[in-house]
C-alpha cells in the first residue's frame, strides 16, 4: 500500500494542477449552495429522512431508533456522523444543515483527487487529471452533493477509496498489509451501506483468477478478519435485541417487495411504501403486520415477494429488466440526456482499455455487477447509482478524449477544397 497515494516525479507537475481543480470545485459548490440557499430545510423531514429521524435520536441519547423503537432500518455511519452535528449544531437546525452540506461538499471535493487517482491506475496523467476537473464541474454532482442531505456523497467517496484499495490489493496479492487497507476500507464501506460490497466476492474472484500464481493467501486472511472484525459488532447488536441474525441494515425484505409486488410499476415505485401496503392487504393483515418487530416485518415482506417471484418468474425477469434500464439512466432534475451521456462515455472508455489494462477490467467487473441488488428489489432513485459515478466519470472522460482525438484527426485528414 505504500503506492496508494505515491506522486513520482514525472507526475510532481500534477500536484498544482489537481490542487486547482479541488478548489475550485469546492468555490464551484459553495456557489451552488449560496444561489440555491439549500440549507434552509422545508421541514424536519427533508433532513435526511429516515436518517436524520434516527441521528435525532441518537442526538438525544435515546439509541439506534426509527419510529420510535429499536431499529435496523438504515446503516449506522451517516446517521453516526448526522447526530455529531446535531450535538454541536442543534437537532434539525440550520446551522447543521450548514454543516452537513459543507461536509458533503468537502467528500465531493475529496473525490476529485481520488478520481484522478484512479484515473491514475488506468491512464496517462493529463488524462486522469481531465477526469478530475470533469467531476468537478459534473451536474448531477454539483445538485446531489449541495441539494439534498443523504448518504449519497459519503457513499461515493467511499466506493472511490474501496476501489483504489481494491487496485493496489490486486497489484500485491502476497503482501498482508494490502490486505489489511482492503479489509478497513471495505468494512468501512458496509457500514455505511451494505450494498457497496454486495459485488466485492466477484470483483475479489475475479482478481484471483486472473492472478493465480500470487500467493494471495497471504493477504485475503487479514481481509477476512478486518472486515469481519468491524462489521460484527453490528450484527451482533441486530441479534441481541430481535434474537435473530439480521444483516447490517434490515430494509431488503421491504425493498424486494417494493419491487417484486402484484403490479409493480414504475409508477407505483415512487409511491410511499406504506401507502402500497393498503393497496394489497385489508387493515387487519396491516395491523398485524405494525404487531411484529421491525425485523419480523422484513422476513414476512420477503416471504411475500419470494412467494410472488415464484408464481410469475416471467414478470420478475421482465421488471428486473425494467429496473436494469432504471439504473443505468435514470436521473435527477431533467438531467437525463447529462446522465446516459456521461454512460455512454464511459462505454467508450472502457472499450479503449479493456483489452490492455487488467485494472480497468477489474473495475469493469466491479461496476458491471454493482447494480445488482437493485435489479432485484428496487432501483427508481439516480442516487441508486451514484456511489459508482465517479469511476465512470473516469471512463467518460477517456472516452471524450478519444472521440476528440479521433475527430480532430478526421477533421485534419481531410483534403483542402481547391477551385
Amino acid at each position: 500500500m505504500s503506492n496508494f497515494l505515491r506522486v513520482t516525479k514525472d507526475e510532481a507537475y500534477a500536484v498544482p494542477v489537481l490542487a486547482l481543480i479541488m478548489a475550485f470545485a469546492f468555490a464551484l459548490r459553495l456557489f451552488v449552495v449560496y444561489q440555491t440557499q439549500s440549507y434552509l430545510i422545508e421541514s424536519d423531514l427533508m433532513f435526511g429522512y429516515e436518517m436524520g429521524e434516527i441521528a435525532a435520536s441518537l442526538a438525544n441519547g435515546e439509541g439506534f431508533r426509527h419510529e420510535g423503537v429499536l431499529s435496523v432500518w438504515m446503516p449506522p455511519v451517516y446517521p453516526f456522523i448526522l447526530s455529531l452535528f446535531f450535538r454541536v449544531l442543534g437537532i434539525f437546525s440550520q446551522l447543521s444543515a450548514v454543516g452537513v452540506i459543507v461536509f458533503q461538499v468537502l467528500l465531493s471535493v475529496c473525490s476529485a483527487g481520488l478520481v484522478y487517482r484512479i484515473g491514475r491506475k488506468i491512464t496517462t496523467y493529463p488524462r486522469a487529471l481531465f477526469g478530475g476537473a470533469l467531476w468537478s464541474i459534473y451536474p448531477l454532482s454539483l445538485i446531489q452533493d449541495t441539494q439534498f442531505i443523504w448518504s449519497a456523497s459519503l457513499e461515493l467517496f467511499v466506493v472511490c477509496l474501496l476501489l483504489l484499495t481494491l487496485l493496489n490489493w490486486a497489484e500485491s496479492l502476497d503482501h498482508p498489509f494490502g490486505g489489511i487497507f482492503f479489509g478497513l476500507t471495505s468494512g468501512f464501506a458496509a457500514l455505511v451501506n451494505p450494498y457497496l460490497v454486495a459485488t466485492l466476492p466477484i470483483a475479489i474472484l475475479y482478481t484471483l483468477f486472473q492472478t493465480p500464481n500470487q500467493r494471495w493467501v497471504n493477504s485475503i486472511f487479514p481481509f477476512l478478519i478486518i472486515f469481519s472484525a468491524m462489521t460484527a459488532p453490528w450484527v451482533i447488536r441486530h441479534y441481541l435485541i430481535f434474537d435473530r441474525f439480521v444483516p447490517i441494515e434490515g430494509r431488503f425484505g421491504i425493498n424486494l417487495w417494493l419491487g417484486n409486488e402484484p403490479g409493480v410499476s414504475q409508477q407505483s415505485a415512487s409511491k410511499n411504501k406504506w401507502d402500497r401496503l393498503e393497496d394489497h392487504y385489508s387493515s387487519e393483515i396491516i395491523d398485524d403486520l405494525w404487531s411484529l418487530t421491525e425485523a419480523d416485518r422484513n422476513i414476512y415482506l420477503r416471504n411475500e415477494a419470494l412467494y410472488f417471484i415464484q408464481m410469475d418468474p416471467v414478470a420478475f425477469v421482465l421488471n428486473s429488466f425494467r429496473r436494469l434500464g432504471l439504473f443505468w439512466t435514470n436521473s435527477i432534475r431533467s438531467m437525463t440526456v447529462v446522465s446516459v451521456g456521461m454512460f455512454l462515455f464511459s462505454i467508450i472508455g472502457i472499450s479503449h482499455n479493456f483489452k490492455g489494462s487488467f485494472h480497468t477490467r477489474l473495475l469493469t467487473v466491479f461496476c458491471l455487477f454493482f447494480p445488482i441488488v437493485y435489479l432485484v428489489t428496487v432501483a427508481n432513485l439516480y442516487r441508486f447509482r451514484y456511489p459508482i459515478e465517479g469511476v465512470l466519470i473516469v471512463f467518460a472522460g477517456i472516452g471524450i478524449l478519444d472521440v476528440y482525438n479521433k475527430g480532430l484527426k478526421l477533421f485534419q485528414s481531410q483534403e483542402p477544397l481547391t477551385n
